[in-house]
């Protein structure tokens, strides 16, 4: 069985109240350190911030730039319905993202009103009902859901660019533009 360690302890109030003093003085010297750091993260962040706004517009313009050209040029890249763009120094390729289901606010205010039935007796505030749209039961069933006026069922397609060559194969994927798909 290990021993315990012998903890220091003060032997009398005066000592105590010494303790306290040199506790405030370690405790101001820790926040003091903690702060400095604190300034100079700061600093940091903020020169890199100025550095990097140029160099996020061009990426962004890159991004956009190749996003542009593949969708432009897409049956030209994508013979037999392949997904993605194998070239010298990366690929390109489209992925879809699940079906979502949009609403119109003024659709989704409908469900803030006072609804038939129960609530007719009861006041809502005693009712643990949720009214609410059920979006996943709207995307396995889309061909009603689409019936409803303003209800959109949609995905997106995401374009992602991968980097292949050996000095940037480290870096991950990039998410360029989107486009979307509604069920009809």
């Amino acid at each position: 069985m290990a021993k315990k360690k012998e903890i220091p302890a003060p032997n009398d109030v005066a000592e105590v109240d010494q303790w306290i003093v040199l506790l405030a003085q370690s405790v101001a010297k820790r926040a003091a350190i903690v702060a400095a750091a604190e300034a100079e993260v700061r600093e940091i962040k903020a020169n890199c911030a100025v550095a990097l706004r140029s160099i996020d517009e061009e990426i962004k313009i890159r991004e956009a730039g190749i996003g542009a050209y593949a969708t432009t040029h897409r049956r030209d890249l994508l013979p037999d319905g392949a997904k993605t763009v194998k070239l010298p120094n990366g690929e390109i390729s489209w992925r879809w993202g699940n079906w979502t289901v949009k609403i119109p606010q003024k659709l989704l205010d409908l469900f803030k009103g006072p609804v038939k039935g129960i609530l007719t007796i009861f006041p809502p505030r005693f009712v643990r009902h949720k009214y609410e749209p059920d979006r996943e039961r709207m995307v396995s069933d889309w061909q009603g859901a689409i019936e409803i006026t303003g209800v959109k069922v949609v995905r997106e397609e995401r374009l992602y660019i991968k980097f292949d060559s050996p000095e940037f194969a480290a870096l991950p994927e990039v998410e360029g533009p989107r486009s979307s798909s509604e069920a009809k």
